[in-house]
């Protein structure tokens, strides 16, 4: 496989692909998985340990080529090691396009929710999660579902998601970004129907809620910020500044600690979706909830990596920091050398 220099000189840059049988080295170094690994969730019970299910879509040649859907082992004889899981049970003749995904974890079975952004249509896909297969369960469609970005399902089937409100011209995104146009939305479905909970946003992007199912974050990307709601009524609660413009969450200690993935510029990262020879520095954060609710401090820096372009998701994870790209097609893998708690 023929692999281009701006992809060789990351490599040079932040290590090796991956580590050598049996080695875990402290440095940075980064895992080949495919192209546009967007979003990825952990799997705290897989078959081997924790493990992260990720979406795999190449955006810069996103009308033809089909997406996948990835399972990488942290622990185990073939740790750090990204294979596409079997799909079984889906007779849709149309590809995957993932971009955004859920996982839902229950004591009897674990989920996968998978939100998918075609060149024409878009959808959620629910899956149950096996060792290497996922099966197909049901589909969800509504006209709410304009231009999906990221989303968050819960045991009870609700599900909400975040629309970018960018069309599908990559030059008409960078203009709407620049100039701050609020095109997008979070919807909601509440197991029934769908609704729309913020309308008018300024591109919103990674969404999260909490185990106790009491609070929705929101990133807006173009505001800088993550918006915090009160899930039973609705009501927003408290914006958390953050100094560049974040795109997933994760929880890295469920209830208490999100990580979000940042991009430094948001004009770099728009050029760099067009061009690889653009770069987009990337830069991310932890945010301790419970004292941004309450109104306090709550942010502090989790890696800064300027070499490394367009950073989407985030986790600190085992020691390690799991940084994915939304463009090139790796994961970067950073020592956590913040003090233990």
């Amino acid at each position: 496989m023929r692999r281009s220099p701006l992809l060789w000189l990351t490599v040079l840059t932040l290590g090796s692909f991956g580590p050598a049988s049996g080695q875990r080295p402290a440095g940075p170094y980064s895992i080949l998985v495919g192209p546009g690994p967007e979003d990825f969730e952990l799997q705290r019970n897989g078959p081997h340990g924790p493990r992260l299910i990720i979406s795999s879509q190449d955006r810069r040649k996103h009308k033809k080529d089909a997406g996948q859907i990835l399972f990488m082992d942290l622990e185990g004889d073939d740790r750090e090691h990204a294979h596409p899981f079997r799909i079984e049970g889906r007779h849709r003749p149309l590809p995957l396009h993932p971009i955004g995904i859920s996982l839902v974890e229950k004591p009897d079975q674990t989920l996968l929710y998978v939100v998918h952004s075609g060149e024409m249509e878009h959808w959620i896909e629910k899956y149950e999660v096996g060792s290497d297969h996922l099966v197909y369960v049901d589909r969800f469609e509504d006209q709410r579902i304009t231009t999906p970005n990221d989303l968050v399902a819960l045991p009870n089937g609700e599900i909400y998601v975040s629309n970018a409100g960018l069309s599908r011209n990559a030059f008409g995104n960078l203009f709407a970004t620049l100039f701050h146009r609020p095109r997008g939305s979070v919807v909601h479905f509440d197991g029934r129907t769908w609704s729309d909970l913020l309308p008018h946003a300024l591109f919103p992007n990674g969404l999260a809620i909490d185990p106790d199912g009491r609070y929705l974050f929101i990133n807006l990307f173009g505001a800088k910020r993550m918006r915090i709601y009160d899930r039973s009524t609705s009501k927003f609660l408290r914006d958390v500044e953050l100094k560049a413009h974040p795109d997933n969450l994760s929880w890295e200690i469920p209830g208490k600690r999100l990580n979000v993935a940042c991009h430094r510029s948001q004009w770099r990262t728009g050029l760099h979706i067009v061009s690889a020879r653009i770069h987009a520095p990337s830069v991310g954060f932890a945010i301790d909830t419970e004292a941004a609710i309450a109104g306090r401090p709550a942010v502090t820096p989790l890696y800064d990596l300027p070499s490394f372009d367009s950073s989407s998701t985030a986790l600190a994870f085992g020691g390690r920091i799991y940084v994915s790209q939304m463009i090139e097609p790796f994961i970067v893998v950073l020592h956590d050398g913040r003090p233990k708690e």
